[in-house]
């Protein structure tokens, strides 16, 4: 057994080694390491330094020093995150909610919701995007776009549209049609060139005075001189990396550097001819292709917002002689306080004063210098005036500790240091004011406690005494109870261990096996391509085809590992959204857009169970529909229904695809079993979703007729 699961490890660690390089100057941040979830979809950074991170289970803060992710009962699935200089807030938009973070009266981070008192006027999914505007805030989803000014909120109806500022201009750009200019509130029609229904624009930026550039994936750049107000293709080589790359967001990193994030090829540097200067990826080093956005801080370095996690390129090291020095060094800050009382306060700069009602016996002050922080070994001097005679010596930790602080006023102060000089100085005041009548009556009261807990123990001893032998007797049949008690648990452990020894045994056996036929195919392709350069057009694209096969596979693996370890989380969700958010994952399969998709589950029916366990098994379902469907007929369908009945829930998936003959139904949950010729997959979608119905004590029931469709009933116990 050990053998098989050293193994299974030894697969799924060289997927996740795959491209990564000895690059001193990219450094990746896997959700191992900070806990964001799989997918960090946007970063932003504030006046101080501190990085900002939208992720799956809310917004990551990074201080250089350690991460925190801040979330909370409607702070999750965040999208977009947009810092505000002006106010010092971070604005968030996620599924279901937007509004912003700021710090309370004792500098704790707190979320303030404004999609509260809209919503329900209003309902949307999620808010995708948010850009600032002087005093007001845009908050865009795919229903319209939400306008925050003076503690108010407008709404401003146009449906799946991306809005972007340029100097004074607001662009706003609909999904496969017009191309708008927002006025006050009101949108003017600048351009209504028939596009491919698929299309959006996304991005805008200047490009020369009173000139713009507008960035789409499929048809490439399109210039914009403000003076005659024509819109027409930009003949420049950016307009050929966009289409080739499928560009998702671009920045740039200095006056004559862009950058380009990709969907699926990492990030590109180029000049302003669209010379490429540098290319990054899991080829050479970082931890996802997939970028969504990304941030130059004020030293030089790109963060980004990947599909796995956070990267970082350390542009000094790349194009030394291209990066701005910062204006002024790295200032050292003070980012939490801990007592022995269990109050934690994050703090915001120089000015702030912290009170401190109840002396503590212990006293803990975290600190950071952002910006210098962020990667090797920080270095520190400190004091805390009025208790500290002098500087410290300099120290390798990021944190002092003192112990039984009398009343008073302190002025802490602290400097990082290194070789070349010393960051500026940060300091908090301190106040320590515990009222003298706390301090007398909290001595008499340990005194009077004292007293009360050494007659109680006396009464214990005597009553203990009395009782011993009963006691004695009672504990003995306890103990024989309990010993019984687990060999029948052990038992049961030997042989639910041996199943999982031969399901371990036959994953290993069957993966490999899957894994050898791809590279196989590989290899044979390379040496064609080695004997008959003239073929090459046509054996690349057969190359390219195994190559992504074996990576869908890896990907399957890794999926099955992970599902295996993973543990239940119980939350409330709405099992319509859900439906439909995995449906909007999905439907940009192939042919999924010729298929009618139902929906039918009741929007109001709230359930309480494992959420992400529900989502695999409506991805696996609902992909499985799609690759199987039958476009042959008149109407093909999916449909998706549930009700409550019995105290439990039933939830139904179904299509008139081509169906599973009944001599093969019997075999659809074992592992790696493939019903159909035409199968890409691995065999592990049912096999999972089984598993996963099975730990939730549910029961799966599979209804197919050949050439007719497929009907799939999950029947799980209700909690509401």
């Amino acid at each position: 057994m050990y053998f098989n699961l050293t193994a299974i490890a030894l697969i799924v660690s060289l997927h996740v080694a795959m491209g990564q390089s000895n690059r001193k100057y990219i450094t990746n941040y896997d959700p191992e390491i900070n806990r964001s979830g799989d997918a960090v979809y946007a970063v932003t950074i504030d006046a101080e330094g501190l990085l900002y991170f939208a992720t799956s289970k809310g917004v990551l803060i990074y201080d250089g020093e350690k991460w925190q992710m801040f979330s909370s009962e409607n702070l999750v699935e965040i999208r977009s995150v947009e810092y505000d200089l002006r106010t010092d807030r971070v604005y968030v938009g996620g599924t279901g909610t937007f509004g912003y973070l700021e710090k309370d009266p004792e500098f704790r981070y707190k979320y303030v919701s404004l999609s509260e008192a809209v919503k329900l006027k209003y309902p949307f999914k999620s808010v995708w995007q948010i850009f600032l505007n002087q005093d007001k805030v845009m908050f865009q989803s795919s229903e319209g776009f939400f306008s925050y000014v003076s503690d108010s909120v407008n709404f401003i109806k146009i449906k799946d549209a991306f809005i972007y500022k340029v100097e004074d201009r607001i662009y706003v750009s609909q999904t496969g049609g017009s191309l708008f200019e927002m006025r006050q509130d009101s949108l003017y029609a600048i351009w209504n060139e028939i596009i491919p229904k698929d299309e959006v624009a996304f991005n805008v930026m200047k490009w020369k005075e009173n000139q713009h550039l507008i960035f789409f994936i499929g048809i490439g750049i399109f210039h914009r001189d403000l003076n005659t107000n024509k819109i027409v293709p930009f003949q420049h080589p950016w307009s050929d990396l966009v289409k080739k790359y499928r560009y998702y967001y671009g920045t740039m990193v200095n006056d004559s550097l862009f950058a380009i994030a990709t969907w699926d090829d990492g990030i590109i540097l180029t000049d302003l001819n669209g010379k490429i200067i540098e290319r990054w990826n899991t080829g050479n080093g970082l931890n996802s292709d997939g970028t969504y956005e990304m941030v130059v801080d004020n030293f030089g370095k790109l963060w980004l917002a990947t599909e796995y996690g956070i990267s970082t390129i350390d542009l000094n090291e790349v194009i030394p002689n291209h990066v701005p020095k910062p204006l002024s060094g790295p200032k050292s800050k003070v980012v939490s306080m801990i007592t022995n009382h269990d109050m934690t306060t994050y703090t915001t700069s120089s000015e702030d004063t912290l009170r401190i009602n109840r002396r503590p016996d212990y006293l803990r002050l975290d600190f950071t210098t952002p910006g210098f922080s962020y990667f090797g070994d920080s270095t520190y001097q400190y004091m805390l005036e009025g208790y500290d005679s002098d500087w410290t010596t300099i120290r390798g930790k990021n944190f002092a500790s003192y112990e039984r602080i009398p009343n008073g006023k302190y002025m802490f102060r602290v400097k990082s240091v290194w070789p070349d000089g010393s960051s500026e100085v940060g300091s908090l005041s301190i106040i320590v004011n515990e009222p003298w009548y706390t301090i007398f009556f909290g001595t008499a009261g340990y005194i009077l406690a004292a007293l009360f807990m050494v007659i109680t123990i006396g009464l214990l001893v005597m009553r203990n005494y009395r009782h011993r032998q009963r006691l004695l007797t009672k504990l003995v049949d306890e103990k024989t109870k309990e010993i019984e008690r687990h060999e029948q648990e052990l038992i049961i452990s030997n042989k639910n261990l041996m199943e999982t020894n031969e399901e371990l045994d036959t994953f290993l056996y069957r993966s490999s096996h899957d894994l050898v036929s791809p590279v196989k195919s590989i290899k044979g392709l390379i040496n064609l391509l080695k004997i008959s350069k003239e073929n090459q057009d046509e054996y690349m694209p057969m190359l390219e085809d195994r190559i992504c096969k074996l990576e869908e596979l890896l990907l399957e693996i890794n999926g099955y590992v992970k599902h295996s370890k993973s543990h239940s989380i119980i939350e409330s969700f709405n099992l319509e959204e859900l439906v439909n958010d995995v449906w909007s994952e999905l439907e940009f399969m192939e042919g999924a857009f010729q298929l009618k998709f139902i929906n039918g589950i009741d929007g109001t029916l709230e359930f309480t169970s494992d959420r992400e366990g529900w989502r695999a098994i409506m991805s696996n379902l609902l992909s499985n529909a799609i690759k199987y469907h039958d476009l042959r007929k008149q109407e093909p369908f999916i449909r998706v229904g549930a009700l409550y009945h019995n105290g439990k829930i039933e939830l139904d998936v179904e299509d008139n695809g081509q169906g599973v003959p009944s001599e093969l139904q019997g075999r659809l949950f074992e592992m790696f079993y493939r019903a159909h010729e035409i199968s890409t997959g691995s065999g592990l979608g049912l096999f999972l979703v089984k598993k996963m119905v099975n730990k939730l004590n549910g029961e799966i029931v599979i209804e197919s007729t050949h050439g007719q469709g497929t009907k799939v009933r999950i029947t799980v116990p209700w909690s509401a």
